[in-house]
């Protein structure tokens, strides 16, 4: 009873808050339309989220962060509107303008992170995000909405085969307190209304999979990234060379040969670079990719 009290008291004051801050941006500017205004009370709710204090406040302004966006995401101008005042949380679009997906994190004082992410479609539909815990195996699974694994998506790949449309994500998580992980997903988007992640289109070393994993020491800095570079291609006696786009990654090799499948000990190798080329409706794996400048003309600090 007393816990219920106390998050009712937390819940109360932030609303205030809110209440207050956007009293006060309405005085001085009167030009801003509705959704400029409402950004402003998010971006007072990041500020709670990311400060250093206790849990239950933190996950009070996330959850009210969390309902606010999602009721302004249901109106034409919440679906195109920047948001570009919002660090900290990451904001994609399909190249088609079909759908928004919003994701961030929320550090919580004992080291761990927890996951959160909306997806907003151009018919004015909202879906949430729920993480659940991650099982062995899931590189091979297709997971709903209320089983997400948790990920900051900070790229929406559109590729066309067919009359089909795939979109790709690339992610981060920070896995553990000893690494980190990078994701290759696919986001479906299904008659009937459902969202599905995952489907059986990477082709790997370790044969067909519904997503690709790489994890890696917290040092070790792995790139995740989409770009046009060069891959040597077989073409009869000859090899060819070929500008594509693909997603790149680090080789990932472990820091001792003891320590081989043991992924949080793994680093980039420095020198070697592997990829995934889309091809006939697949993402096939590359190795020795010849990397050289950026073409994506941007380079996060988590890709």
């Amino acid at each position: 009873m007393k816990r219920f009290a106390s998050h009712s008291i937390v819940l109360t004051c932030l609303f205030i808050a809110i209440i207050c801050f956007g009293t006060a941006f309405k005085v001085g500017a009167q030009t801003k339309t509705k959704t400029a205004f409402e950004e402003d009370s998010l971006r007072f709710l990041t500020s709670v989220m990311w400060s250093p204090g206790p849990d239950s406040i933190k996950q009070a302004a996330c959850s009210s962060f969390l309902d606010r966006l999602s009721k302004l995401m249901t109106t034409t101008e919440g679906f195109t509107y920047p948001f570009d005042s919002l660090g900290g949380i990451s904001v994609q679009s399909s190249d088609d303008g079909y759908f928004r997906i919003f994701s961030w994190d929320l550090p919580l004082n004992s080291g761990s992170n927890l996951y959160f992410g909306l997806i907003s479609t151009r018919d004015s539909k909202v879906f949430r995000l729920k993480e659940n815990t991650r099982s062995s195996g899931w590189e091979d699974r297709i997971i709903g909405i209320d089983n997400w694994y948790g990920c900051l998506y900070y790229k929406v790949i559109t590729q066309k085969y067919k009359s089909e449309t795939l979109y790709t994500l690339l992610g981060w998580n920070g896995n553990s307190k000893q690494s980190d992980m990078k994701i290759i997903d696919i986001i479906s988007f299904k008659k009937d209304g459902q969202i599905s992640f995952g489907a059986p289109v990477f082709k790997t070393p370790g044969g067909l999979k519904h997503r690709v994993l790489f994890e890696y020491a917290k040092r070790g800095n792995a790139i995740l990234r989409y770009d046009k570079q060069s891959l040597m291609i077989p073409k009869g006696r000859r090899i060819q060379e070929r500008k594509l786009w693909m997603v790149i990654s680090d080789h990932l090799v472990p820091m001792s040969p003891g320590l081989e499948g043991q992924y949080k000990y793994y680093v980039p190798s420095g020198d070697t670079y592997d990829g995934y080329f889309f091809s006939k409706g697949f993402w096939i794996f590359a190795e020795n990719v010849k990397v050289g400048n950026s073409q994506n003309g941007k380079n996060g600090k988590k890709e």
